[in-house]
């Protein structure tokens, strides 16, 4: 096996290598973006079934008497 035999092998395992963690990359930020989208449809149902005034804490306040909106 010569010198250019080896350094293109290792050009080759390189290259998959890349492109397998680039896919695992792409992978994961799909992953992640399908939880992002999962909660925040999650987020809107609460607020629409509670009520923004009960998301956060702001009926505390407002049953308080501290005004906060």
């Amino acid at each position: 096996m010569t010198r250019s035999d080896c350094d293109s092998g290792a050009t080759v395992r390189i290259f998959t290598e890349l492109l397998v963690s680039g896919m695992a990359v792409d992978f994961s930020i799909t992953l992640l973006q399908r939880l992002l989208l999962e909660f925040q449809r999650l987020l809107r149902r609460l607020i629409w079934e509670v009520g923004p005034e009960e998301v956060g804490g702001i009926s505390q306040f407002r049953e308080h008497g501290n005004d906060m909106v």
